[in-house]
């Protein structure tokens, strides 16, 4: 039966065939890190059920397995960026008249616990403001400080899409263990309805919890990659 826009709300949207499993479970991933600890119910449904397509199928651990490799490279780069601040952060404060003067809050808008276990939903925008406050108090600072600052955008840059780019590249066929499907596909549906009941009216604020494009890219790579075995 055809849907229309209005049934299609009562339909769960991640039931679709095109999505492979691993693509489910990458987006799932990624979505609870952005949900971090505000939804602690949905994010705990959601890895529960990764875990379980884990568990039940190789091609999942292997992409997984990849996925965690370029992450550790984010990760990284966050623990040096917190480093790298806090070693700044005298040197900063000398150059920009002290720890209360506007140019030093405008690098650390909340302390050095802007740098603290930043997660990774947020870096894009501590990044970008970062950039600005260089940009803006450049005149004061010295060459070494701004090289290693401005080059703290480039590195971000470079490991985050390092692993976007990995995470679009994988992607397996129809899953067969559709028990496990079925359990991620309802958590993921649930983690945006928990999103959805938060901020209804806000659809760019409940969107900054999900990038759906990793869903597209993947359901584009495993339909291209059907093809072409149908065609050997």
């Amino acid at each position: 039966m055809t849907k229309t826009m209005f049934r299609g709300m009562f339909f769960n949207p991640f039931s679709n065939e095109d999505y492979s499993l691993v693509g489910l479970c990458l987006f799932g991933n990624d979505s609870i890190a952005r949900m971090d600890t505000e939804f602690p119910d949905a994010v705990r449904a959601v890895q529960d059920a990764v875990e379980r397509a884990t568990d039940e199928d190789a091609g999942v651990r292997l992409a997984l397995g990849q996925q965690l490799g370029h992450t550790s490279g984010v990760d990284a780069f966050i623990d040096r960026l917190h480093a790298v601040l806090r070693n700044r952060q005298d040197s900063l404060s000398a150059a920009l008249g002290g720890r209360e003067s506007e140019g030093f809050k405008a690098f650390f808008p909340n302390g050095l616990a802007t740098y603290y276990n930043l997660p990774k939903r947020e870096a894009p925008a501590v990044m970008r403001a970062l950039t600005q406050a260089v940009n803006t108090y450049s005149a004061r600072l010295d060459a070494e400080t701004k090289s290693v600052l401005l080059g703290l955008e480039e590195e971000w840059t470079r490991v985050r899409g390092a692993q976007q780019k990995k995470m679009g590249e994988v992607a397996t066929g129809k899953v067969k263990k559709m028990t496990a499907r079925e359990q991620l596909e309802e958590a993921l549906w649930n983690a945006c309805l928990v999103v959805l009941a938060k901020y209804q009216g806000q659809p760019e604020k409940c969107l900054s919890y999900f990038r759906e494009h990793l869903l597209r890219e993947l359901s584009h790579a495993g339909r291209e990659e059907g093809a072409e075995e149908a065609e050997g």
